[in-house]
């Protein structure tokens, strides 16, 4: 009868730890220099259509690090 507990409450949590660690699972997107070097494309363009004076463009990661820049 102990043994039947002791299988019992290993099962109940391993099944748990398994459902918590899969709902920690997320998909984070990242920013590639590809992905940098359109963005500061468009952002020339939309600055030039709109007659925006001198300026620097920079591009950041998600961590603040900088990934692009345009003067």
């Amino acid at each position: 009868m102990n043994s039947i507990l002791k299988v019992a409450a290993i099962a109940l949590v391993l099944s748990t730890t398994s459902a918590i660690a899969g709902a920690q699972v997320t998909e984070k997107k990242t920013l590639t220099i590809d992905g940098a070097k359109r963005v500061i494309a468009a952002s020339v363009a939309y600055a030039k259509k709109n007659s925006a004076p001198g300026g620097v463009i920079a591009v950041v990661d998600g961590g603040g690090n900088l990934m692009a820049l345009e003067p």
